[in-house]
């Protein structure tokens, strides 16, 4: 069957099947290796094919900031401080070698900012342009991607700013309200995203699970629930009141961007210890549902979510 006709999904299941028939391997947003008792190396590999993936706003820079973001982005969900990371980068020849140079200036500026160290760095001749960007930190413990029992969900409330920006440009719609204050503060989020390190502080012992958002909430979220064979429920859109009122005003439904946009790169954290909701408030992170038993299942309030994810935007507006 061809790639196209099984679905991102579906191929990654294959994988993962694959590999466990030799090794103790599942699906997660990272990997572990023991070094010792108490310590553990997480590393975690992301690949971005450019024609697919480099937006008109978004300069060769931020792609070297994107891909360095995305890698990270999973370690930092699951409490594990990034130390160092690498890339590796595939070019037509045809590309001006001062892009491939932005694209390692973009990677060294968001090392700059947390504090990182570049890895080794690789670059061969291809047909299309691609970057792979490969992380590696250290964490105290393994959290999983499982939800083992029943427990409350905390994240930030800034979902829908990329939903928006993704689905005017792809309705070709981006230029007519670009310098609107939602959409700047999408691009910007999309351009440039930041690593959440201030939960690093908190206790993760009390974490039962998490993940990270870049593939879209309703996608994340349904990932946890197959995985863990549970319902999740969600009381309240983790969005802002001016995400609300925009999508009113130009008569976008708010569960399609707030569920369907990605690229926020915002843990999703499960816990049921008390201590470590109030950190979490306290940082600015709000209850959005909980967890429950019962067949796979995202449910806001009455509404059924279905699974879309990233590619939704371009099966249904290209």
């Amino acid at each position: 069957m061809k790639l196209r006709e099984l679905g991102e999904r579906r191929i990654i299941k294959i994988c993962i099947r694959e590999i466990s028939k030799k090794y103790d391997y599942e699906h997660d947003d990272v990997s572990y290796t023991h070094l010792d008792e108490g310590r553990m190396i997480v590393s975690n590999i992301e690949g971005y094919v450019i024609d697919r993936w480099k937006l008109p706003f978004t300069t060769w820079r931020d792609c070297g900031w994107r891909a360095c973001a995305g890698a990270c982005s999973d370690l930092v969900a699951k409490f594990s401080r990034p130390l160092g990371a690498g890339l590796s980068i595939d070019v037509p020849g045809e590309l001006e070698d001062n892009d491939v140079l932005d694209i390692v200036k973009g990677f060294l500026e968001f090392l700059d900012k947390y504090g990182m160290y570049p890895l080794k760095m690789d670059t061969n001749e291809s047909i299309c342009a691609s970057i792979t960007s490969y992380v590696i930190g250290l964490a105290c413990r393994k959290i999983p991607q499982k939800v083992s029992k029943e427990c409350d969900i905390f994240t930030r409330p800034v979902f829908g700013y990329t939903g928006i920006v993704l689905k005017l440009y792809y309705m070709g719609k981006l230029a007519d309200l670009e310098k609107d204050n939602v959409v700047k503060r999408g691009i910007e989020m999309i351009r440039r995203p930041d690593l959440d390190t201030e939960i690093l502080n908190l206790d993760s012992s009390k974490v039962i699970a998490s993940t990270d958002s870049s593939d879209g909430l309703g996608a994340s979220l349904w990932s946890i629930a197959e995985i863990s064979n549970i319902r999740i429920v969600l009381e309240q859109l983790p969005t802002s009141q001016e995400i609300v009122e925009f999508c009113k005003q130009f008569n976008i439904d708010p569960l399609e961007v707030v569920f369907n946009g990605g690229e926020e790169y915002v843990p999703i954290i499960f816990t049921d210890d008390d201590d470590l909701k109030r950190d979490l408030e306290s940082l600015g992170y709000v209850r959005v549902g909980y967890v429950e038993a019962g067949e796979p299942l995202l449910r806001y309030g009455k509404t059924s979510i279905p699974y879309r994810g990233w590619e939704y935007f371009k099966s249904c507006y290209t």
